[in-house]
């Protein structure tokens, strides 16, 4: 960095103080706002990384060979409405990116890459943003997800009193670099800029800072010593952008007018909710909303505070984007839940439609990357599982005589786990004699077989299957207004299959058998007699799971008698005989999954 000699700063000195007369003019004097440089980002297209610069409107631009491995494009007529200095983009060959006001009206901004190679360079539509395309590979290599930006200078940029730029000079003041110097009776303004060169900053003295002074700091920070040797003087500082302004302290006190201009947001916004941040009262502030500016009377201190603060806050606001998004697997409605997790705002506004399966969503860019990572993580093909299940009504004496018989063939093995019925047990049989045996029953008639279903159903979906009767009745409310009351009797199974990522199937099943036992009658509704229990089994692809102890007991009354005698009171008792029966009857269930092939695979 350069010093300026004493001569030299009382002339850019007296420059500024004219810049800030002619800043008092009415406003129709002013000239129109010169174009913006307002963002520099960095993402991952299809196949190559790209740095997009947006400025305020059309720009012209220039690149420049710099050295190898460095795309150096100069923005013409733009100053810079960011934060100057190295910015937080480091991704594949993109090392780091910096910016800065290169000259006074030239915005330079720089890509270091790791090595050199081929890129693009293009402008958008309206000529408001320049694109910078650097290939996702490199001589045949991929590039890593994170490249370490090297320490690299960045080109010097030229002090601006009017440029809006954040407060460079302020970290300047906050760095712990200690300092040491011995004067005697020196110039204060060469004390000065000796300070300034040693902090590595822009320093700009009044005409009226003079005097000599000695010194002997040991061990200072920048700040402290620059105090120590402007407030015995009656001298202060203010931050201009990213530069230091000395001039007396009753210069900086004494209000001067400028006016900003408000490029992204309206002028009316920034005076009501931000200035009274940086405690500028509503007096010193007149809105122009002919050009969305503002005209602020204040000292040099305050009007740095507002320059620093507007290039902050008046940023682009980037555009929404509405897009309608068909999902193939998963259900439109269930995806807005799940995108309310990341996209609160966004879920709320958007709209399903049930025919298509779709969604439409009004959304920015980066929200619009994190629909598109959700729906590519979620929207997937979910396995389905084939159920076969086999219904048996077994005698109990039979399976009884089934169980000694199986323990003295073929060996099995058998897990138990209780179900929600007191009587009932959860058997899982690996035994291939299994199903050979139960059919054997059904072909000896000494078993019924009550249902033989297969139902399809997809991962963590209830498939339901029901068998039986529906038995209307009617019914009279307390108004005297009849009504038609449906039971359904039979056998029920409902299943509910998990696949798992090692090729087992977690089964949580409900089977129900239920049977008439008495006819309903006028206002009186039937009987049903009812066998359930509920379960929960984990088992591998293909293997049987018995479902057995739904235990129902009947009573058979019968009578024989001699026709006619038998009908006698009393005596009719000697011609005929009465005798009772009961039965215990098993109902089995046998599942067995099978799991499909992905749909789409």
């Amino acid at each position: 960095m350069i010093v300026p000699s004493r001569d030299s700063a009382r002339s850019i000195s007296a420059g500024l103080m004219l810049m800030l007369a002619f800043a008092a003019w009415p406003v129709g004097q002013a000239r129109a706002a010169p174009v913006k440089v307002t963002g520099v980002a960095l993402k991952e297209a299809a196949n190559e990384l790209q740095v997009s610069i947006v400025a305020t409107g059309p720009v012209r631009y220039q690149t420049r060979d710099v050295q190898p491995g460095w795309i150096v494009v100069d923005v013409e007529s733009a100053q810079l409405g960011m934060p100057s200095g190295q910015l937080p983009l480091a991704r594949g060959l993109v090392r780091r990116v910096r910016v800065g006001q290169f000259m006074t009206n030239v915005v330079r901004v720089v890509v270091e890459l790791s090595h050199p190679a081929s890129w693009r360079l293009s402008t958008s539509p309206d000529s408001a943003a320049i694109l910078v395309g650097i290939p996702i590979q490199a001589k045949g290599r991929p590039i890593p997800a994170v490249a370490v930006p090297a320490q690299l200078p960045l080109p010097p940029a030229a002090p601006s009193a009017t440029q809006p730029a954040p407060a460079a000079a302020a970290g300047a003041l906050s760095d712990q670099t200690l300092i040491n110097l011995d004067l005697r009776n020196a110039e204060i303004s060469d004390v000065i800029s000796a300070l300034a060169k040693t902090a590595n900053i822009n320093v700009v003295t009044d005409s009226d800072v003079r005097g000599r002074v000695t010194i002997r700091l040991i061990n200072v920070t920048f700040e402290d010593a620059l105090r120590l040797v402007l407030e015995p003087n009656g001298l202060g500082y203010a931050t201009v952008g990213p530069n230091l302004l000395i001039m007396r302290k009753d210069k900086l006190a004494r209000p001067v007018l400028r006016q900003y201009q408000v490029a992204n947001m309206s002028a009316d916004v920034f005076q009501t909710t931000y200035l009274p941040v940086i405690q500028i009262k509503k007096d010193q502030v007149v809105v122009d909303t002919a050009t969305n500016s503002i005209l602020v009377v204040g000292t040099v201190e305050e009007q740095g505070k507002i320059a620093d603060l507007l290039s902050r806050v008046d940023l682009p606001i980037e555009k929404a984007t509405t897009r309608v998004v068909h999902l193939n697997y998963v259900d439109a409605a269930a995806f807005i839940d799940l995108l309310s997790t990341r996209l609160p705002d966004s879920a709320k506004a958007a709209k399903v439609d049930k025919a298509s399966n779709s969604i439409v969503l009004t959304a920015s860019a980066a929200q619009l990357e994190v629909l598109d990572a959700m729906v590519k993580q979620i929207d997937t093909p979910l396995p389905q599982v084939l159920v076969e299940a086999m219904v048996l009504e077994v005698p109990t004496q039979v399976t009884h005589n089934l169980g000694v018989a199986w323990q003295t063939s073929t060996p099995f093995t058998m897990n138990f786990t209780g179900g929600s019925y007191p009587c009932c047990a959860v058997v899982t049989i690996t035994s291939p004699a299994l199903l050979t045996s139960l059919n054997t029953l059904v072909q000896e008639n000494k078993s019924r077989l009550l249902a033989n279903p297969r139902l399809a159903v997809r991962d963590g979906e209830t498939a339901k299957m029901n068998i039986g009767d529906k038995i209307p009745f009617q019914v009279v409310n307390a108004q005297g207004v009849p009504s038609v009351v449906i039971i359904e009797a039979g056998v029920q199974l409902e299943v509910t299959p998990r696949v798992t990522s090692d090729g087992f199937v977690t089964l949580k099943m409900h089977p129900e058998v239920s049977t008439i036992k008495t006819p309903p009658g006028p206002n009186v509704p039937p009987t049903i007699a009812t066998r359930e229990a509920d379960s929960s089994l984990t088992v591998r692809d293909g293997t049987p799971i018995v479902l057995a102890g739904l235990i129902q007991k009947n009573e058979i009354n019968s009578t024989v008698k001699v026709p006619l005698l038998g009908d006698i009171p009393i005596l009719g008792f000697l011609f005929k005989s009465v005798s009772t029966d009961n039965t215990q009857n098993e109902v089995i269930f046998v599942i067995t999954p099978h799991i499909l092939q992905k749909a789409g695979s």
